[in-house]
């Protein structure tokens, strides 16, 4: 205890060492305090006057440790900011929760709406609630019936304009066949032989049409069966042989092995047919193409033709689109004959069969197409 003229009236030992004098002047009625250091620790010094009959004589002192009251304000720290971590996650899962459940009807709709061969699903939503989401659901079911009414009218029109156009064709070409045998003049016999040609032409357009058509919409009757691949192989060589001689374009041929598919003989024979006359086509004369088939490298449930040829290559940046329908490579490539379906149909083709089909090339490098179908073994191993 002080007295107002800084006196110790009474003394703490302990008290002592912290704090030895009074802060200064302070009112009767005012309280000082104080953080002092004392050895490292941390202590909360207060003065406070003491009122006897009206008067204040006298200063009282007292300290406190500051240790506990910070190791208490630590944990409050340390607690807070678990707290807060905690309300967070908390906070996270719940809006997960929440978002899954509001989007779930959207996400229903998207899973139901799905284009499968040019068929378009409803995407659902009668079942909801009068409110945005059933009306999202009825304005996208509404949208996808029309997007489905459109394909099926473009693909009945492109069958029915296919189907119709292939007899009259026919019937020309047989008529210019029939006409190149009966005329005598070069020059005449020349321009039907190119009548002949152009009708071929579009005999094999109007049949790759029609052929799309139907893988689009499903209606292509696919038969499934065991097919010897080097034997649909050799029978397609032998068929594009003549128009390979015409650039005496050789072929070679290397067959690792007796090796089987489950498919369609007629799409497989059509797929091997169209990638065989592009690499004739567009490979210089004189040039060789050089046709594999052997078991996949790395899996050996597949098998892989790999057609390589002697043309112009294609540019890294056109080589997936040459696989789209109507799409001509530029340069030299867009030079040849040809309707842009051909691969178009090869690849629907393959995908059907579970395969794949891709390209490697560079150009001015030539083209290699690589074609991956299941294999169901050799010959040997169905005896056993």
């Amino acid at each position: 205890m002080w007295t107002r003229s800084g006196a110790v009236t009474l003394a703490d030992s302990v008290l002592s060492l912290i704090t030895s004098q009074l802060p200064g002047e302070f009112d009767e009625d005012e309280t000082l305090a104080e953080t002092v250091l004392h050895n490292g620790a941390s202590f909360r010094v207060f003065w406070q006057p003491v009122e006897v009959d009206g008067r204040y004589p006298n200063i009282v002192q007292a300290a406190a440790s500051m240790h506990e009251l910070e190791a208490e304000l630590s944990r409050l720290l340390w607690l807070f900011l678990g707290m807060i971590a905690m309300a967070l996650l908390l906070s996270g899962l719940a809006a997960r929760v929440l978002m899954k459940v509001a989007f779930r009807p959207i996400d229903q709709m998207a899973d139901g709406a799905r284009l499968q061969r040019g068929a378009l699903r409803p995407a659902g939503g009668c079942s909801y609630p009068d409110d945005e989401v059933r009306r999202l659901a009825e304005t996208l079911n509404g949208l996808l019936a029309r997007i489905q009414t459109a394909f099926e009218s473009q693909q009945q029109f492109v069958a029915d304009a296919s189907h119709e156009l292939r007899t009259p064709l026919t019937v020309i070409r047989t008529e210019l066949e029939f006409a190149s045998r009966s005329l005598d003049g070069v020059k005449s016999r020349e321009s039907v032989v190119n009548a002949i040609a152009e009708t071929e032409r579009l005999e094999r357009l109007t049949n790759q049409l029609l052929t799309l058509v139907r893988l689009d919409s499903g209606r292509h009757s696919v038969d499934r069966g065991a097919v010897r691949v080097d034997d649909l192989l050799l029978d397609c060589l032998t068929q594009v042989r003549p128009r390979a001689s015409v650039k005496r374009v050789t072929m070679q041929v290397h067959i690792a092995e007796v090796l089987e598919t489950t498919g369609d003989a007629a799409l497989l024979r059509s797929m091997l047919l169209n990638i065989i006359e592009n690499a004739v086509k567009y490979s210089p004369e004189d040039a060789t193409i050089q046709v594999e088939l052997r078991r996949h490298d790395l899996d050996e449930r597949f098998l892989k033709i790999v057609v390589t040829d002697a043309g112009p290559g294609i540019p890294e940046e056109e080589q997936e689109h040459v696989f789209r329908r109507f799409y001509r490579a530029k340069a030299q490539r867009s030079e040849a004959n040809g309707s842009g379906l051909g691969l178009a149909i090869a690849r629907n083709v393959i995908e059907i069969h579970g395969g794949e089909l891709s390209v490697m090339s560079a150009a001015g490098h030539g083209s290699k197409f690589t074609v991956k179908l299941p294999c169901i073994g050799h010959e040997s191993e169905r005896a056993k």
